[in-house]
């Protein structure tokens, strides 16, 4: 493993300023998976600033309920895809997809679903 560069202290001393849409999103509870503040606190600043042009093209601000809706007023769930499994999947792998796609299903049911790809990209610079 390459030693911390400059870049990387920085990043540390510094987490990403999240903006109100984000953050509304993050604590509404309206997100997969549950482990996102982590995703959005230790990706790269473009996947963050990547996410945050989603909410803003869904139209998103926070409602008096400290809630995230688009601007037809629908709540916001933020979908973060995990990254994938490989060709060979276990038959558990295979069932934990087929629920992860009922839930999404159930998900955009009742909220404007906004899809991101799972940030695995290296450490900012």
């Amino acid at each position: 493993m390459l030693p911390p560069s400059s870049g990387d202290k920085v990043w540390e001393a510094a987490p990403p300023r999240l903006s109100p849409q984000l953050q509304a999103a993050l604590s509404s509870g309206r997100h997969f998976p549950d482990d996102i503040d982590y995703l959005i606190h230790n990706a790269s600043p473009g996947w963050v600033e990547s996410v945050e042009r989603e909410l803003i093209k869904a139209g998103a601000r926070v409602g008096p309920d400290g809630q995230l809706y688009d601007a037809e007023n629908k709540g916001i769930y933020l979908w973060i895809w995990p990254p994938g499994g490989g060709c060979q999947r276990s038959e558990a792998d295979l069932q934990q997809e087929r629920e992860t796609q009922r839930a999404l299903q159930d998900a955009r049911q009742r909220y404007r679903v906004i899809e991101i790809l799972h940030w695995d990209g290296p450490l900012p610079p």
